[in-house]
């Protein structure tokens, strides 16, 4: 009686050994975010970038809502000048909302590509131009975001030659930072090249 109870639970308890001793399925993961070849970032490459893109579909069309909304402000305004204003300035923070929207998603753009450090050599040396090179793309938005807003201060000044000029003054040394900048590291390279 022993023998036969014994024999049965031995058989049983032997059956999920030999399940265990098998190999792991394949996972078919093809077309699945952060499935595949190693790991990747997901938050980087797929949920930040789809995100920004569905607030800048929203500020887009947020932007048109206000634009129109200051449209018909304008035709109903009736000569009063301050209702002809505050539409004016209606449209500008749409245009200045929709462009930053814009520059986000240039900047988280710039972000997910970039590599941080893994060019090789000194690890210090190839993070220092990272750094720089994001640094240089912010001034860079910088430099559209202020060319846009003058360009909008320029359109709306009502043909004040004051605005104009302000405007126009911005653009000049706007472009002239832009200069500066973006050939700091080449003026550096230069100078290191020569021995200094």
């Amino acid at each position: 009686m022993r023998f036969s109870f014994s024999f049965p639970a031995a058989l049983i308890l032997s059956v999920p050994g030999a399940v265990i001793a098998q190999a792991p399925p394949v996972v078919n993961c093809t077309g699945l975010i952060g499935c595949g070849s190693g790991p990747s970032n997901v938050l980087l490459t797929s949920t930040l970038p789809t995100v920004i893109r569905l607030l800048g579909t929203f500020a887009g069309g947020a932007a048109v809502i206000f634009i129109s909304v200051a449209g018909v402000q304008m035709v109903l305004s009736a000569g009063d000048e301050s209702k002809v204003s505050s539409a004016r300035w209606s449209v500008i923070y749409a245009l200045g909302g929709l462009a930053l929207a814009i520059m986000s998603q240039t900047i988280v753009a710039a972000v997910a590509t970039e590599t941080y450090g893994s060019a090789g050599g000194d690890f210090m040396v190839s993070l220092m131009r990272d750094v720089i090179r994001i640094i240089l793309i912010g001034f860079n938005v910088t430099f559209g975001l202020a060319i846009m807003i003058a360009g909008i201060r320029m359109a709306l000044g009502g043909g004040k030659a004051d605005e104009f000029q302000k405007a126009l003054f911005t653009i000049k040394w706007a472009i002239a930072g832009a200069v500066v900048t973006n050939s700091a590291g080449a003026l550096v390279n230069a100078l290191f090249n020569l021995g200094f």
